[in-house]
């Protein structure tokens, strides 16, 4: 958070060398621009909205068995009610509440009972038994009970007119529950029509869908869950405890090319799922589980992990979901999509801080988020609640005035956020140590001498 500070002379003399390793954050094979030549996948928490709490937990990704969550967002305050979907976008965990036709944001590092970030409510926003929740290009697409699909801008708050709205007997919309958005479409599994039904992105008003899923060869029944990955339509069948797979171009009435059923399964009532780094995470509501599959399993199999049991305090699980893992872009030389310059650690009279530089030749991402890792917390915590939007010179500065050289060493991390759907997040990470000279940046690759 930025806030103003006095001048102290003092920080004139300072200048510390020891560097502190912040484990988690600092590899030996770094070099001054944290650079380790490689591409490592971040695996993200599994954040799970549960109906009866009201709330949202947050496991582990690796949990498995009666195991307790490592935080839990409940109570009054946060104003969860019958929360259906949940989906976690950047550093925010996005929610639909049917008890009281709200979309609730809240930051992805909440716990207990605290206040929204921001609230979608009202006569204004149309929101009527929402079901379906999805973000993507600073745009929030809800699905509501009474067919229609209404889209919002991501910063949106308070009773608030919706962008657009799919809606009308033409669109096929029969009490839509899960969405998805991939490749420029809209997917909304549709409960009562037993279908799944496909818009353009853009779509507004009562308009035809593009292709229908539907039919007694498809296997769908009151299906409820909804997730879209290589290719594939995944899908949560609740009557008959099952997922269902199909090709996404797949249109009429057409067999399932894969179908994970069986007593050996676990699934009781599978509602929300997601696909995420090889595995399905699914949410089975009627014996409150989250049970893990291999991406490519197809018939009776038993899960990789079943997260159950008292301690998890699942009562009733609907949705799941884990972020998009993230990939470490200015780690990898052959792919730099995102080339950051940097100032070290800066001190004067005027100023005190880390200055960071980075520039952008993207047209294709949105902006971005600014990450420091917390020793305390041992984690990322945001730097600053503000996203950068995207500039046309494409060069951006930020001076961390809450970081100082107490600490020594600093580890930062930018959050991209995309306009494709296929990669909504990635991030660059790179190292800070204290100096009191600023790097010129044309020597980005040259180490300190």
């Amino acid at each position: 958070m930025l806030r103003s500070i006095g001048k102290n002379l003092l920080f004139l003399t300072i200048c510390v060398l020891i560097l502190i390793v912040i484990p988690g954050c600092i590899n030996d094979d770094d070099d001054d621009n944290g650079n380790t030549g490689e591409d490592p996948v971040v695996l993200n928490d599994i954040f799970v909205s549960d109906r009866n709490l009201p709330g949202v937990h947050v496991f582990s990704r690796d949990a498995t068995g009666d195991v307790a969550p490592l935080r839990s967002i409940t109570g009054g305050t946060t104003g969860l009610s019958a929360t259906e979907s949940v989906i976690v976008v950047g550093n925010e965990i996005f929610t639909v509440n049917q008890g009281n036709n709200s979309v609730r944001v809240f930051l992805e590092d909440d716990d207990g009972d605290v206040p929204p970030q921001r609230v979608i409510a009202g006569a204004a926003t149309g929101l009527n038994g929402p079901q379906g929740l999805f973000v993507v290009g600073g745009e929030i697409f809800v699905s509501n009970s009474n067919n229609s699909i209404r889209v919002f801008l991501i910063n949106d708050d308070g009773d608030v007119a919706p962008q657009r709205v799919i809606s009308g007997a033409a669109t096929g919309l029969n009490n839509p529950e899960e969405i998805f958005v991939s490749e420029g479409e809209i997917f909304a599994m549709n409960q009562n029509g037993d279908s799944i039904t496909v818009y353009n992105l853009g779509d507004d008003g009562n308009v035809a869908p593009q292709r229908t899923i539907t039919g007694a060869a498809t296997g769908i029944n009151i299906s409820i869950g909804l997730s879209i990955a290589n290719g594939d339509i995944f899908v949560g069948e609740f009557v008959n405890d099952s997922i269902l797979i199909f090709n996404v171009g797949d249109d009429g009435d057409v067999t399932p090319k894969r179908t994970i059923v069986g007593a050996a399964t676990q699934i009781d009532g599978a509602q929300g799922l997601t696909v995420n780094e090889g595995e399905i995470i699914v949410s089975s509501s009627v014996n409150d589980k989250i049970l893990t599959f291999l991406e490519g399993d197809d018939g009776d199999v038993a899960p990789q992990r079943d997260i159950s049991g008292a301690a998890t305090l699942l009562g009733f699980p609907i949705d799941a979901d884990v972020p998009i893992p993230t990939r470490n872009l200015i780690q990898n030389k052959k792919n730099q999509d995102i080339r950051p310059k940097l100032s070290n650690m800066l001190l004067s009279a005027e100023i005190r801080g880390v200055k960071i530089k980075w520039e952008n030749e993207r047209t294709d991402i949105l902006g971005f988020y600014l990450y420091r890792y917390d020793l305390n917390a041992k984690k990322y915590k945001l730097a600053t609640p503000v996203i950068f939007p995207i500039e046309n010179d494409g060069e951006y500065e930020f001076l961390d005035i809450d970081a100082f050289p107490e600490k020594n060493s600093y580890c930062y991390k930018l959050q991209v956020l995309h306009a494709d759907t296929s990669k909504i997040w990635d991030r660059a990470e790179w190292i800070i140590k204290p100096n009191t000279k600023e790097k010129d940046p044309s020597n980005f690759d040259k180490k300190d001498k």
